[in-house]
């Protein structure tokens, strides 16, 4: 039993998520996906912290944040 080459083609190993123009490839955040987030309070079942809850508000309103 031999593998064909097309088993290991590059879209057969990281499907959707490597594909260019993917926000979720490059680590980018929704507007109305940070406010979700500021909405419910947590991440993957984790409260956000301050620091994160400034982040995901600076996001939602589409301002940058100083540092």
């Amino acid at each position: 039993m031999g593998a064909t080459q097309d088993f290991w083609a590059p879209h057969s190993i990281g499907g959707e998520r490597d594909q260019p123009g993917n926000p979720h490839a490059q680590g980018e955040l929704s507007a109305s996906k940070a406010r979700k987030i500021l909405h419910d309070g947590t991440v993957r079942g984790k409260p956000i912290t301050p620091k994160q809850r400034g982040y995901f508000g600076a996001v939602a309103s589409g301002k940058a944040r100083k540092k």
